[in-house]
């Protein structure tokens, strides 16, 4: 069994082996997995945060070893916040990191860390989820998602899908959840009413045929912040989304999650 981390902003990963296929998530930087099949110029891997299975191109991937992985991964993580931070690689380039990107070994001292030898510095001291969740830092950290638009398979500042948006929003507060809506929907704890909803709650919506297809995050009692075209704020009544701009429900409300 061989393990990898993503040392790139992000990485495509996709359904099937091909630069043409669907991409259906997203490894963003730091977020390390396990190589479960190995292909000709791709591999299959299951990434260790959700446990999320897709391919990515082998020019993409990064070795690690056995001891390397399972450190990280029972280590304290800490989560990039904020929008983008610059990090400075050995060889004096520059990269951005992205809001939900994994600091392994983060020293603040030294304002970097290693993974594997290969050193990585900031360009500027980055802010990191909190220690401690509450409504408050998950209506924080949501709101520095506004106006990105909206991508299948995407979970960055780039470009994020519904679920991408809630998932990466809650890992930063480090509450984790699985990726697709349908999959999160079984997250926390159900609330019965739409009266009893709250800040920070999950909305879940279906499509024509009951399934959930849809998923956003409660900002008051009225207004929803969800990824549909790009990430915005609509109206919310117990019937479900009202988009002004279209003046009709755009989507069916199915059930709500209280996470926090």
């Amino acid at each position: 069994m061989q393990y990898g981390i993503c040392l790139q902003s992000f990485v495509p990963v996709r359904y099937s082996q091909s630069e043409k296929s669907e991409m259906i998530s997203q490894l963003l930087f730091g977020e390390t997995y396990t190589i479960i099949e190995q292909g000709l110029n791709w591999i299959k891997i299951r990434c260790s945060y959700d446990n999320y299975t897709g391919w990515i191109d082998l020019i993409n991937s990064h070795g690690i070893s056995e001891e390397s992985f399972i450190s990280i991964n029972q280590s304290q993580q800490n989560t990039l916040d904020g929008r983008m931070v610059q990090l400075t690689l050995e060889n004096k380039t520059c990269m951005t990191i992205v809001a939900g990107s994994d600091l392994p070994f983060y020293h603040p001292d030294r304002n970097g860390f290693e993974i594997d030898n290969i050193a990585f510095r900031f360009n500027e001291k980055p802010e990191t989820g909190p220690e401690i969740a509450s409504v408050e830092s998950v209506m924080k950290t949501a709101k520095a998602f506004f106006n990105v638009p909206y991508l299948w398979g995407g979970r960055s500042l780039f470009g994020i899908d519904c679920s991408g948006l809630t998932q990466v929003v809650f890992k930063i507060n480090h509450i984790k959840i699985p990726r697709d809506a349908s999959q999160q929907v079984l997250s926390g704890k159900p609330v019965d009413r739409f009266e009893d909803a709250r800040q920070g709650d999950l909305v879940f919506f279906r499509n024509d045929k009951g399934k959930i297809s849809h998923v956003g995050i409660l900002m008051t009692q009225n207004q929803i912040l969800h990824a549909s075209g790009y990430v915005r704020m609509d109206q919310l009544d117990a019937k479900g989304i009202f988009n002004t701009e279209k003046q009709q429900y755009t989507h069916q409300i199915d059930c709500i999650r209280r996470l926090i």
